[in-house]
């Protein structure tokens, strides 16, 4: 992951996806710049592309994901 990386945040429950950025990488925290809220939100770098739940050994449900990640899972 690095600064201008594309991210999906997957909230469930027939909430609508959310696209983002990474705007900021601090040490073990990422900034992401959402679509659909403001300013910036952190999320600790250990739980992106974690998922709720593993389908196959992949990641699944609500998470943040990185674009490859969701698209390619």
């Amino acid at each position: 992951m690095k600064v201008g990386t594309k991210m999906i945040g997957n909230w469930g429950a027939m909430i609508p996806l959310s696209y983002g950025v990474i705007s900021k990488i601090d040490s073990n925290i990422v900034f992401i710049t959402w679509d659909d809220m403001p300013g910036s939100i952190s999320y600790g770098i250990s739980d992106i592309d974690k998922g709720q739940m593993t389908l196959n050994g992949k990641p699944a449900g609500v998470g943040i994901y990185t674009e490859d990640q969701y698209y390619n899972n």
